[in-house]
């Protein structure tokens, strides 16, 4: 799901995706991925088509993926070491 976030004169482009299919599957991550200035309020439909791009590219896929491993053991394990005193 890509979106836009405007003000007067900036957008901030980005998309939603969730990379814990597994082990989270509420959790979304907002990925930012555009910054432009603007000067009109209509949003670009080649900025959204960009962002589309790269939301599909198995590379962004990657490198979020080594952020948010979707390892269902690894976040009961961080679950468990947060409990410890």
């Amino acid at each position: 799901m890509c979106f836009v976030l405007k003000s007067k004169e900036r957008r901030i482009y980005g998309y939603l995706c969730n990379p814990l299919t597994k082990s989270r599957p509420s959790f979304r991550l907002c990925v930012l991925c555009r910054y432009t200035t603007k000067n009109k309020w209509e949003t670009d439909p080649a900025e959204l088509a960009r962002v589309k791009r790269w939301s599909d590219d198995a590379g962004a896929q990657k490198a979020i993926a080594v952020k948010y491993p979707d390892n269902v053991v690894s976040i009961q394990q961080g679950k468990k070491d947060k409990c410890k005193i």
